[in-house]
């Protein structure tokens, strides 16, 4: 270079140092973790409100499903105790026709019995 002539310009012109450099790494790095919290936090926010619609529609399910068997069991219990009636019917009318039959014929022997005996 010319010692009269134009200074030449710094290879290091206009380039930041290595402590501004460091500086804005750790401005930006915080700046990162912060965010990185945010959306964590965020996320696991997410997640828990989730769970919580998944434990609360599976209640609502079992709950359903619950009244749904009982009113079965109320059903067969109705249907059980209308055929016990009617069984019970049909037992109380055997019952007393077998004992008019048996009055009848006993009725019968003892008026058959006395006309022998005259």
């Amino acid at each position: 270079p010319c010692p009269g002539g134009p200074a030449q310009p710094s290879l290091t012109h206009g380039l930041p140092d290595p402590d501004s450099v460091e500086r804005q790494k750790q401005g930006y790095m915080s700046s990162l973790e912060e965010q990185e919290q945010r959306s964590n936090a965020s996320l696991d926010l997410q997640r828990k409100q989730q769970l919580e619609l998944i434990h609360s529609q599976a209640e609502q399910q079992k709950k359903r499903l619950f009244m749904q068997i009982d009113q079965q069991v109320k059903t067969q219990e109705m249907a059980l105790t209308q055929q016990y009636n009617q069984q019970l019917l049909q037992l109380n009318q055997q019952y007393h026709q077998q004992k008019a039959a048996l009055e009848q014929q006993a009725m019968q022997l003892t008026m058959e019995y006395q006309q022998q005996r005259m």
